[in-house]
């Protein structure tokens, strides 16, 4: 962690997994996660995203696009 000067100011080491990790002087901390690093949410980002373009293939085949111009 730096200050606003670029000092150092504290050393972590974090866990990846649970985010808790420990400082300079071995006392626990626990710290905000950044990032995904769930597969089950890769998962469900992966199965939204299918989703999302079978339903535009399905209104681009129903032909309601072209109906509604007529």
């Amino acid at each position: 962690m730096k200050d606003n000067s670029g000092n150092i100011l504290d050393v972590y080491e974090i866990d990846e997994e649970t985010g808790v990790g420990a400082d300079s002087e071995n006392d626990e901390v626990n710290l905000l996660q950044t990032g995904n690093n769930s597969f089950k949410n890769i998962i469900i980002a992966f199965g939204v995203s299918m989703m999302t373009v079978f339903g535009l293939i399905s209104v681009k085949f129903s032909r309601i696009i072209r109906r509604k111009n007529d």
